[in-house]
């Protein structure tokens, strides 16, 4: 029988960290050819989360450690994972409960190493067809596709963690899944989503305002998905880190912070100055927006 190990980390969401345990224990509970084992990383949450997971932690395995932040509580989960395939899930996020079963079953009849659902829910789903869909897919397809940022919504194959870490920055699953991508030469794209994004609207260890650390952490990415050598790469990593830089001109041109958007075109001319073929290959939307901001600075310094 097969292992599944479900990763979550958690901090701070005390207000839905019950009803994202629950979704995977329905999951675990529908998953009846497979065995799953939840590995729940309390990342030194300030709130109740410890006691919350005391009461779980006969159908969980729970490890504490000081806060690190998201990326090295999933490392943590990593390291103490034996599942044969590995998956991600937010703590304020939930799955729907055939989730865990229907990416198995599809892992399985491909004998792919990645399974991706290919879109997002914005609510669990009151009923779905048993039949699940799937088909295979060149790597370089995901670039562009609204998953390709998030390691949740999808099921690795747990060796291709054997040597990869999640950085201890912000927007850490930007290089891991675009490293991930490069190193699979097929994934299996699931039609129908397979998770359930939840915006609650308050800060979690997963959402927060966008700011000089979110840029900052962005940038690294950038930086990472540059330095990727894989013989399935192809031109994922450029694609890649353009769909960035344009996600970044956005955030930022919607900040209208003068301080933020100096520090950014400073670091965004040293990248271009670098890869010069990036601010060709930006879409006509970052342009604009890019030449409104050198204005505004522009502006303000003579002003």
């Amino acid at each position: 029988m097969k292992k599944v190990s479900v990763i979550v980390p958690v901090y701070n969401v005390e207000k839905y960290l019950e009803r994202c345990l629950d979704s995977i224990l329905a999951a675990k509970d529908k998953a009846k050819s497979v065995e799953v084992e939840i590995i729940c990383v309390n990342d030194g949450s300030p709130d109740n989360c410890a006691e919350i997971l005391e009461r779980y932690s006969d159908r969980v395995k729970v490890i504490t450690q000081e806060n690190q932040g998201l990326g090295p509580a999933r490392n943590t989960g990593l390291d103490a994972m034996t599942g044969d395939y590995v998956m991600f899930v937010d703590s304020d996020d939930v799955i729907p409960e055939d989730a865990i079963a229907k990416l198995t079953q599809v892992a399985e009849e491909s004998s792919l190493p990645l399974v991706v659902s290919m879109d997002f829910l914005r609510s669990v789903p009151e009923k779905r067809e048993a039949r699940v869909k799937w088909t295979k897919r060149k790597n370089a397809w995901i670039v562009g596709k609204k998953v390709e940022y998030s390691a949740c919504n999808k099921l690795y194959v747990s060796s291709l963690f054997k040597d990869r870490r999640f950085p201890a920055t912000l927007h850490e699953d930007y290089p891991v899944t675009t490293s991930v991508f490069c190193d699979v030469e097929y994934f299996a794209a699931v039609e129908e989503p397979m998770y359930v994004y939840i915006n609650n609207g308050t800060e979690t260890i997963v959402r927060s305002k966008f700011s000089s650390k979110r840029m900052k952490g962005l940038f690294s990415g950038i930086d990472s998905i540059l330095m990727i050598d894989s013989p399935y790469a192809g031109d994922i990593p450029v694609r890649q880190v353009v769909k960035g830089l344009a996600t970044l001109v956005g955030k930022v041109t919607k900040t209208r912070d003068p301080s933020l958007t100096k520090v950014f075109l400073l670091r965004l001319m040293k990248l271009l100055g670098a890869h010069p073929e990036l601010a060709r290959m930006l879409p006509l939307k970052a342009k604009f927006r890019l030449w409104k901001l050198k204005r505004t600075i522009a502006d303000a310094l003579r002003s």
